[in-house]
């Protein structure tokens, strides 16, 4: 009689134990697939389609101000951008540095606008605005009229060990080891109405050429490179618990944000 129940309650703890399983497996199956349940044929056409304004809701680290630039010193990493050579300079918390900068020569320091820093050149009627985003840094072109150029080099000074490479169309920042140190985003670009216009990279050397495809008279465009060293904040992200039990909360940085946004709506971006 022992032995026929406890092999009954052996039985049914088995049993009870697969179906929580499936059910576990279940609830992890939904979650990873809701960000993603549009098919990847559907693309947001407009900037009001996102859940996240890829212009105005972005945050810009803190900084203090020199004579000649901002600098942000965070815990996992710093930066600084120049006012002069309309030059962005990051390097992460592991030491891992990258420079780029605008090859315009005509690019005048107009403001800090609030921690963006804009330039503008006059004569080809167009403005860039360089910020240092949480985890990364990123430029906005504003094209003012058919007149501004439609191409821009973006020059990039990498350190000895490091080499730009494009996969499936995603461009990268890979270190001697093959492992990536920092992504750049898929280019973007919107016309004066918020909807979505052509834009592409072309990788030459160590520049990126990004090229925004525009016929119409919607003006001003505007287009964004993105560079990320990191998506999460690993200071902020904290466990709460004990080792059997708890949750951990994950603060993402403002690259993610931006990432995310996009995917969500199936834009081609990062």
């Amino acid at each position: 009689m022992f032995k026929k129940t406890f092999s009954l309650i052996v039985i049914t703890v088995l049993v009870l134990g697969m179906f929580n399983l499936q059910i576990i497996r279940a609830e992890t199956k939904d979650n990873s697939t809701d960000t993603f349940s549009q098919s990847s044929e559907e693309f947001a056409t407009n900037m009001e389609e996102l859940p996240f304004d890829l212009i105005e809701d972005v945050e810009t680290s803190d900084y203090k101000e020199t004579s000649d630039s901002i600098i942000s010193e965070e815990e996992e990493y710093s930066a600084e951008i120049d006012f002069d050579s309309s030059s962005i300079e990051f390097t992460d918390e592991k030491g891992n540095s990258i420079e780029i900068s605008l090859d315009d020569e005509d690019l005048e320091f107009k403001e800090n606008d609030d921690g963006t820093i804009v330039y503008e050149n006059e004569n080809e009627d167009y403005q860039v605005e360089n910020q240092i985003l949480d985890g990364g840094f990123r430029q906005i072109y504003t094209l003012e009229s058919e007149e501004s150029p439609k191409e821009f080099k973006i020059n990039i000074e990498l350190e000895k060990n490091q080499y730009l490479v494009e996969e499936d169309g995603l461009y990268y920042v890979k270190d001697d080891k093959g492992e990536i140190i920092f992504s750049i985003g898929k280019p973007w670009a919107v016309d004066n109405e918020g909807d979505f216009i052509e834009s592409q990279y072309t990788l030459k050397d160590n520049a990126i050429y990004q090229t925004v495809e525009y016929t119409g008279d919607n003006y001003p465009l505007k287009a964004d490179p993105l560079f990320c060293s990191d998506t999460i904040n690993n200071t902020d992200s904290k466990y709460f618990g004990n080792s059997t039990s708890g949750k951990f909360s994950v603060y993402t940085r403002t690259c993610a944000k931006l990432k995310r946004s996009v995917i969500r709506n199936k834009v081609k971006y990062m």
